[in-house]
Protein backbone atom coordinates (compact mmCIF):
# COMPACT_ATOMS: atom_id res chain seq x y z
CA UNK A 1 0.00 0.00 0.00
CA UNK A 2 3.15 2.18 0.89
CA UNK A 3 4.09 1.73 -2.88
CA UNK A 4 0.92 1.58 -4.78
CA UNK A 5 -1.04 4.66 -2.97
CA UNK A 6 1.19 6.77 -0.48
CA UNK A 7 3.85 6.14 -2.79
CA UNK A 8 2.63 6.84 -6.11
CA UNK A 9 1.73 10.60 -7.38
CA UNK A 10 -1.86 9.58 -8.33
CA UNK A 11 -2.07 6.95 -5.82
CA UNK A 12 -4.44 8.98 -3.46
CA UNK A 13 -6.44 10.70 -6.32
CA UNK A 14 -6.67 7.03 -7.36
CA UNK A 15 -8.31 5.72 -4.51
CA UNK A 16 -10.17 8.14 -3.94
CA UNK A 17 -11.89 8.41 -7.53
CA UNK A 18 -12.41 5.05 -7.33
CA UNK A 19 -14.42 5.18 -4.25
CA UNK A 20 -16.93 8.02 -5.07
CA UNK A 21 -17.18 6.41 -8.97
CA UNK A 22 -17.69 3.05 -8.50
CA UNK A 23 -20.84 1.02 -6.86
CA UNK A 24 -19.17 -2.57 -7.29
CA UNK A 25 -16.30 -3.86 -6.43
CA UNK A 26 -13.89 -1.66 -8.40
CA UNK A 27 -14.55 0.90 -5.45
CA UNK A 28 -11.97 -1.17 -3.20
CA UNK A 29 -8.39 -1.00 -3.38
CA UNK A 30 -7.11 -4.48 -4.29
CA UNK A 31 -4.51 -3.79 -1.20
CA UNK A 32 -7.14 -3.08 1.50
CA UNK A 33 -7.78 0.56 2.91
CA UNK A 34 -5.64 1.29 6.05
CA UNK A 35 -8.33 0.02 8.88
CA UNK A 36 -7.87 -3.03 6.91
CA UNK A 37 -4.71 -3.32 7.89
CA UNK A 38 -5.39 -2.82 11.63
CA UNK A 39 -8.00 -4.99 12.00
CA UNK A 40 -5.90 -7.98 10.42
CA UNK A 41 -3.24 -9.74 12.78
CA UNK A 42 -0.51 -12.87 11.65
CA UNK A 43 -3.19 -15.13 12.65
CA UNK A 44 -6.06 -13.79 10.36
CA UNK A 45 -3.71 -13.75 7.47
CA UNK A 46 -2.38 -17.36 7.97
CA UNK A 47 -5.98 -18.27 8.27
CA UNK A 48 -7.16 -16.68 5.06
CA UNK A 49 -4.24 -18.08 3.10
CA UNK A 50 -4.91 -21.88 4.60
CA UNK A 51 -8.54 -21.35 3.64
CA UNK A 52 -8.48 -19.91 0.20
CA UNK A 53 -4.66 -20.90 -1.20
CA UNK A 54 -5.15 -24.55 -1.92
CA UNK A 55 -5.20 -26.92 -4.99
CA UNK A 56 -8.12 -25.56 -6.54
CA UNK A 57 -7.53 -22.48 -6.56
CA UNK A 58 -4.37 -23.45 -8.29
CA UNK A 59 -3.99 -22.86 -12.41
CA UNK A 60 -0.56 -23.88 -14.24
CA UNK A 61 -0.24 -22.78 -17.84
CA UNK A 62 3.04 -24.39 -19.83
CA UNK A 63 3.77 -23.13 -23.28
CA UNK A 64 5.84 -24.44 -25.40
CA UNK A 65 7.52 -27.92 -27.06
CA UNK A 66 6.86 -30.09 -23.79
CA UNK A 67 5.64 -33.39 -23.50
CA UNK A 68 2.22 -33.65 -21.70
CA UNK A 69 3.25 -37.12 -20.04
CA UNK A 70 6.70 -35.93 -18.38
CA UNK A 71 4.53 -32.13 -17.74
CA UNK A 72 1.94 -34.17 -15.37
CA UNK A 73 5.25 -36.28 -13.88
CA UNK A 74 6.67 -33.20 -12.61
CA UNK A 75 3.44 -31.93 -11.69
CA UNK A 76 2.89 -34.98 -9.85
CA UNK A 77 6.20 -34.76 -7.80
CA UNK A 78 6.00 -30.81 -7.27
CA UNK A 79 2.99 -30.32 -6.35
CA UNK A 80 1.08 -33.79 -5.71
CA UNK A 81 1.62 -33.49 -1.73
CA UNK A 82 -0.43 -30.69 -1.70
CA UNK A 83 -4.24 -31.36 -0.14
CA UNK A 84 -6.39 -29.50 0.33
CA UNK A 85 -7.14 -27.74 3.41
CA UNK A 86 -10.32 -29.34 5.86
CA UNK A 87 -12.05 -25.73 6.01
CA UNK A 88 -11.09 -24.82 2.12
CA UNK A 89 -13.04 -22.23 1.33
CA UNK A 90 -15.84 -23.11 -1.73
CA UNK A 91 -14.70 -22.11 -5.11
CA UNK A 92 -16.84 -19.91 -7.02
CA UNK A 93 -16.90 -18.02 -10.49
CA UNK A 94 -18.53 -14.82 -11.05
CA UNK A 95 -21.80 -15.34 -13.23
CA UNK A 96 -21.06 -13.95 -16.83
CA UNK A 97 -23.50 -11.31 -17.70
CA UNK A 98 -25.12 -10.07 -14.47
CA UNK A 99 -22.99 -7.82 -12.95
CA UNK A 100 -24.25 -4.95 -11.09
CA UNK A 101 -23.93 -1.69 -13.00
CA UNK A 102 -20.41 0.16 -12.04
CA UNK A 103 -22.40 3.52 -11.64
CA UNK A 104 -23.32 4.57 -7.85
CA UNK A 105 -26.65 5.99 -9.41
CA UNK A 106 -28.31 7.54 -11.90
CA UNK A 107 -26.88 8.52 -15.17
CA UNK A 108 -25.36 12.03 -14.50
CA UNK A 109 -22.61 14.07 -14.79
CA UNK A 110 -20.09 14.28 -11.52
CA UNK A 111 -17.50 16.59 -11.10
CA UNK A 112 -14.33 14.90 -8.58
CA UNK A 113 -11.49 17.32 -7.80
CA UNK A 114 -8.47 16.04 -5.48
CA UNK A 115 -4.98 17.60 -5.35
CA UNK A 116 -2.19 15.52 -7.03
CA UNK A 117 1.34 15.03 -6.70
CA UNK A 118 1.12 14.04 -10.16
CA UNK A 119 0.38 18.07 -11.49
CA UNK A 120 -2.46 19.52 -13.12
CA UNK A 121 -4.20 16.81 -14.96
CA UNK A 122 -8.01 16.27 -16.49
CA UNK A 123 -9.65 12.38 -16.47
CA UNK A 124 -13.20 12.32 -17.47
CA UNK A 125 -14.26 8.71 -17.46
CA UNK A 126 -17.44 7.46 -18.78
CA UNK A 127 -19.15 4.11 -17.51
CA UNK A 128 -19.16 1.11 -19.73
CA UNK A 129 -20.09 -2.55 -19.69
CA UNK A 130 -17.88 -5.88 -18.74
CA UNK A 131 -15.93 -7.19 -21.14
CA UNK A 132 -18.45 -9.97 -22.21
CA UNK A 133 -20.64 -7.64 -23.61
CA UNK A 134 -20.91 -7.64 -27.52
CA UNK A 135 -19.87 -3.47 -27.42
CA UNK A 136 -16.50 -4.53 -25.61
CA UNK A 137 -13.96 -5.00 -28.41
CA UNK A 138 -15.32 -1.87 -30.38
CA UNK A 139 -14.30 0.10 -26.71
CA UNK A 140 -10.55 -1.38 -27.28
CA UNK A 141 -10.97 -0.06 -30.65
CA UNK A 142 -11.77 3.23 -30.33
CA UNK A 143 -9.24 3.54 -26.87
CA UNK A 144 -6.80 2.20 -29.81
CA UNK A 145 -7.84 5.14 -32.18
CA UNK A 146 -7.97 7.84 -29.82
CA UNK A 147 -4.02 7.02 -28.08
CA UNK A 148 -2.53 4.02 -29.68
CA UNK A 149 0.27 4.67 -31.06
CA UNK A 150 2.20 8.14 -31.81
CA UNK A 151 -0.25 8.41 -35.10
CA UNK A 152 -3.54 8.20 -33.18
CA UNK A 153 -5.70 10.84 -32.93
CA UNK A 154 -5.11 12.28 -29.24
CA UNK A 155 -0.98 12.56 -30.02
CA UNK A 156 -1.89 14.33 -32.86
CA UNK A 157 -4.44 16.93 -31.48
CA UNK A 158 -3.06 17.67 -28.50
CA UNK A 159 0.50 16.30 -27.34
CA UNK A 160 2.32 17.12 -31.18
CA UNK A 161 1.09 21.12 -31.16
CA UNK A 162 1.84 21.27 -27.54
CA UNK A 163 -2.04 21.65 -25.70
CA UNK A 164 -0.56 18.60 -23.56
CA UNK A 165 2.42 16.86 -22.22
CA UNK A 166 0.74 14.04 -22.29
CA UNK A 167 -2.99 12.36 -23.81
CA UNK A 168 -4.37 9.04 -23.70
CA UNK A 169 -7.52 7.05 -23.49
CA UNK A 170 -8.24 3.59 -21.36
CA UNK A 171 -10.30 1.25 -22.81
CA UNK A 172 -11.24 -0.14 -19.56
CA UNK A 173 -10.41 1.28 -15.49
CA UNK A 174 -9.49 -0.20 -13.35
CA UNK A 175 -10.78 -3.55 -14.91
CA UNK A 176 -12.45 -5.48 -17.45
CA UNK A 177 -14.10 -8.24 -15.51
CA UNK A 178 -16.98 -6.38 -14.65
CA UNK A 179 -18.83 -2.87 -15.43
CA UNK A 180 -16.23 -0.15 -15.11
CA UNK A 181 -14.82 3.12 -16.50
CA UNK A 182 -13.73 4.41 -20.10
CA UNK A 183 -11.04 7.31 -19.26
CA UNK A 184 -9.61 10.05 -21.48
CA UNK A 185 -7.22 11.16 -19.54
CA UNK A 186 -4.53 14.24 -20.06
CA UNK A 187 -1.57 16.34 -18.62
CA UNK A 188 -1.40 20.18 -19.04
CA UNK A 189 1.91 21.63 -20.13
CA UNK A 190 3.35 24.03 -18.08
CA UNK A 191 1.10 27.13 -17.50
CA UNK A 192 -1.66 24.84 -19.70
CA UNK A 193 -5.24 25.36 -18.55
CA UNK A 194 -7.21 22.48 -17.24
CA UNK A 195 -10.04 23.54 -18.64
CA UNK A 196 -9.01 23.91 -22.07
CA UNK A 197 -7.53 20.16 -21.93
CA UNK A 198 -11.02 18.92 -20.75
CA UNK A 199 -12.86 20.62 -23.31
CA UNK A 200 -9.94 19.58 -25.97
CA UNK A 201 -10.24 15.95 -24.67
CA UNK A 202 -13.93 16.13 -25.11
CA UNK A 203 -13.74 17.55 -28.29
CA UNK A 204 -12.17 14.48 -29.92
CA UNK A 205 -14.24 12.21 -28.38
CA UNK A 206 -17.36 14.15 -30.07
CA UNK A 207 -14.75 13.87 -33.18
CA UNK A 208 -14.62 10.15 -33.27
CA UNK A 209 -18.11 9.59 -33.02
CA UNK A 210 -19.30 12.39 -35.88
CA UNK A 211 -16.30 11.47 -37.96
CA UNK A 212 -15.48 7.36 -38.45
CA UNK A 213 -12.21 6.63 -38.58
CA UNK A 214 -10.96 6.04 -41.75
CA UNK A 215 -9.41 2.59 -43.52
CA UNK A 216 -6.00 4.02 -42.96
CA UNK A 217 -6.38 4.15 -38.90
CA UNK A 218 -7.98 1.22 -38.54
Amino acid sequence: RRLRVDGSPMGAFREAFDAAAFANNYSRPVIGWPDDFARLGRHEVAEFYRNHYGPRALTISIVGDVNPSEVRTFAEKYFGSWREPERAAPATLAANGTDAPAAPGPSVSRMFERPSLAGPAALHAFYRPGMNSPDALALEVISALLSGTRTSRLYRSLVQPGRAVSASCVASYPGEKHPSAMLLYGNAGPGGSLDRLSEDLLREARRLADTPATAAEL
